[in-house]
């Protein structure tokens, strides 16, 4: 169980379609990202994400860390 004291989020919880401070702080409470932003410097550090390649900036292939899969079980 999971409990929380936050602001209501402005939108549903969902992690692509939350642009908002309140909803935000709840989804960083529920899930890992696959990059962090250093709040300092704006600059994106991975975190769960072991590699993240691209060659046309549409198609992605990701791969996590040891021990942490998607949910669809795949790593």
């Amino acid at each position: 169980m999971l409990s929380s004291s936050w602001g209501d989020p402005q939108n549903p919880l969902e992690p692509a379609n939350t642009n908002e401070v309140q909803g935000g702080k709840v989804l960083d409470m529920i899930f890992r990202g696959l990059k962090r932003y250093d709040p300092r410097t704006g600059q994106a550090k991975d975190m769960l994400a072991e590699s993240i390649e691209t060659t046309d900036s549409t198609n992605f292939r990701v791969r996590v860390r040891d021990g942490w899969t998607f949910s669809n079980g795949r790593r």
